[in-house]
């Protein structure tokens, strides 16, 4: 049993004789034929129901086949259309198939033409199917040309098309806004190669020629911008006409240089996250070897004490012996005092407890208290306090503890024979201004750093000549920050080191 085409066939033939004889032929292969005596009833039925093919005589009661053909292929410009006309009608044959009529046949008297009919139909279809194919084709490649455009305007990444000379002719809105550009006729001639920085140029256009030689690629490269360098991911892709041949190169370049500076940002972090680690891992062993001193001092001469070996407690030995002992447990102290402190700060849980203070005062006191270590290094204490000073509003804890370790510095870092000066003054701000200077080692900007982190003393590699934690002026900064002031030291090596202070004006008691 043949398999019947569903191909849907209209016939518009006013003979109806004739209409049999056409059904008859196309049996076999056809069965879904409809037929119409006249124009306009063709017209109407392909109106109510589309068809595949539609054979129309060409003489018709009202209208002529041709006229029939053209309005059908008005709107429906693929529409097969068999034409069948008397024999020395090659005018209207020639006007039928100008405007579109797919195919003719040519009766005659003893209706052999009806023999051809099943051939040329299937001839029809056949050439109808693949017209179908290829309208679909067309179809699919226009709607892919759209949404690949549609793809390309949207995307946030700039998408270029280059020519093999390099010069770059397209280019998306995410790609013009990158080059700062209004319209894409602005970047046509531009070679690809005036945008990466020249040390990259090289490297770019190597990679660039392999790209011309089919072979993809992805780099990134720098540009120049107004703020330094521009980082950008950027890749090549050869584009091939139908015989294989590389045509132009597809590009694809991103801005990552937010995501650079935060990978450097990272590294920045890991670093001080590493460098502190290191700077704690000194600490508790120079803490261990601070806090063991002074502790077996105190116990060495006790034990001493205690078991009289030089006799009775009266002698001159346990005299010494005795300051020692008190020196060691006022380092003792001190060591400790630095670390609470570090940790209430830390916590944010150091509490200040303010009044009326005088400034003058409180810098005579410190004098007072660090005279005698002075003394002791032959260093000169020299104090410049300008008159009639305002008296603040501050905590005199901290601020005396501020004074006493920066004295303590400067008498510590300063060789014999030296001296150091402490000065306060308000300035043209109203802010009161204190700063303690000295002529002793001083340090280098890197050493200023380092003194302002925690556990850590300028040149800390070096083996530690002096004692301390490394904490005093990581505190002292942090305690002014905590008072509303700020810390800075001024400093060069083999020169002196000035530390000021700064107080806001808003603490000064209005007399």
């Amino acid at each position: 049993m043949n398999k019947k085409n569903r191909v849907k066939i209209l016939l518009i033939e006013d003979d109806q004789l004739l209409c049999d004889q056409f059904r008859t032929k196309i049996k076999p292969d056809y069965d879904h034929m409809d037929v119409a005596h006249n124009g306009k009833d063709g017209l109407a039925r392909f109106g109510a129901e589309k068809y595949d093919i539609v054979a129309t005589e060409y003489q018709l009661p009202d209208i002529s086949g041709i006229d029939v053909a053209r309005k059908l292929l008005k709107n429906n410009p693929f529409l097969l259309i068999l034409l069948m006309t008397q024999k020395g009608c090659e005018e209207q044959i020639a006007e039928a198939l100008s405007i579109g009529v797919d195919s003719y046949i040519i009766k005659d008297d003893e209706c052999r033409f009806l023999e051809l009919i099943p051939s040329v139909i299937t001839q029809m279809s056949v050439r109808g199917q693949r017209r179908q194919r290829l309208l679909k084709a067309e179809h699919d490649a226009q709607q892919n040309a759209r949404r690949y455009k549609a793809i390309v305007a949207a995307s946030p990444v700039c998408i270029h098309e280059i020519d093999l000379d390099g010069k770059l002719t397209s280019m998306n809105p995410a790609g013009l806004k990158m080059m700062s550009v209004d319209d894409e006729s602005e970047i046509y001639g531009l070679r690809y190669l005036d945008v990466p920085i020249d040390e990259d140029k090289q490297r770019i256009a190597d990679l660039m020629t392999r790209a011309q030689q089919g072979e993809g690629s992805a780099f990134e490269f720098r540009a120049s911008g107004e703020n330094g360098y521009i980082h950008f991911a950027s890749s090549f892709e050869p584009i091939r006409d139908e015989s294989g041949k590389v045509i132009q190169l597809m590009g694809l370049t991103q801005d990552v240089t937010a995501q650079k500076m935060a990978e450097e940002e990272m590294k920045r972090a890991r670093k001080e996250a590493e460098d502190a680690n290191h700077a704690k891992s000194e600490f508790l062993a120079s803490m261990s070897h601070d806090l063991r001193t002074p502790l077996n001092a105190i116990m060495g001469f006790s034990e001493m004490m205690s078991e009289k070996t030089f006799g009775p407690l009266g002698d001159e030995h346990y005299t010494q012996y005795v300051k020692d002992i008190h020196r060691s447990g006022k380092l003792l102290v001190s060591l400790i005092n630095g670390i609470l402190d570090l940790s209430k700060i830390e916590a944010g849980k150091y509490e200040l407890t303010e009044d009326e203070q005088d400034i003058a005062k409180l810098i005579k006191g410190s004098l007072e208290l660090n005279a005698m270590p002075a003394k002791a290094r032959n260093i000169r204490l020299v104090e410049d306090i300008q008159s009639n000073l305002s008296s603040i509003f501050i905590d005199d804890r901290p601020v005396t503890q501020i004074f006493n370790n920066l004295l303590s510095n400067a008498i510590k870092f300063t060789p014999q024979g030296g001296k150091a000066v402490i000065s306060a003054r308000s300035d043209a701000t109203g802010d009161l201004v204190v700063s303690v200077a000295d002529n002793g080692i001083g340090m280098s900007e890197k050493d200023i750093e380092k003194a302002l982190k925690p556990f850590e003393q300028a040149s800390s590699i070096s083996p530690r000549k002096h004692e301390g934690t490394g904490l005093g002026l990581y505190i002292c900064c942090n305690l002014m920050r905590l008072m509303g002031g700020n810390l800075e030291i001024e400093s060069k090596v083999d020169e002196g080191t000035t530390v000021v202070l700064r107080f806001p004006f808003t603490r000064n008691v209005l007399s």
